[in-house]
């Protein structure tokens, strides 16, 4: 494993990492789909609530299409990277019920879950896997 503070390795726990860079791209796309769907169903009620979900959206959805791991699209951040952003965001993510004023609503609970198994995605991935990229030449 690489020195403390090099960008190329990205470990958070010490949870057994039995996600793949596959897997991780696939639990992605699958939040990101969830979360517009959610932000859809939310804005119907209440705009606030479902900006604040499309926000989340397009901010896991930039994440993983800008990253260099199978399902990234333009492949211009690494994956330990990837993991850092992602891990980055999770407290805004967690915040924004708080600070949009709908802490106490249930629709909170929407986003304190999305925290909770983002967090434990990120937790459980092999960030530091080697990652083949099938789709280049």
């Amino acid at each position: 494993m690489p020195a403390d503070g090099d960008l190329r390795a990205f470990q958070f726990t010490r949870l057994p990492k039995v996600i793949s860079p596959r897997s991780h791209a696939i639990i992605d796309w699958s939040l990101f789909a969830v979360t517009l769907g959610a932000a859809y169903m939310f804005g119907k009620k209440n705009r606030i609530i479902g900006l604040c979900a499309l926000t989340t959206a397009l901010v896991e959805g930039a994440n993983v299409a800008f990253s260099d791991f199978p399902g990234g699209l333009v492949r211009k951040t690494t994956f330990p990277t990837h993991g850092r952003l992602g891990l980055g965001n999770l407290p805004t993510f967690a915040a924004l019920p708080a600070l949009m004023g709908f802490a106490k609503r249930p629709e909170s609970l929407f986003f304190y879950t999305q925290v909770a198994l983002a967090g434990l995605v990120i937790a459980t991935t092999d960030f530091n896997a080697q990652v083949t990229n099938t789709s280049e030449p």
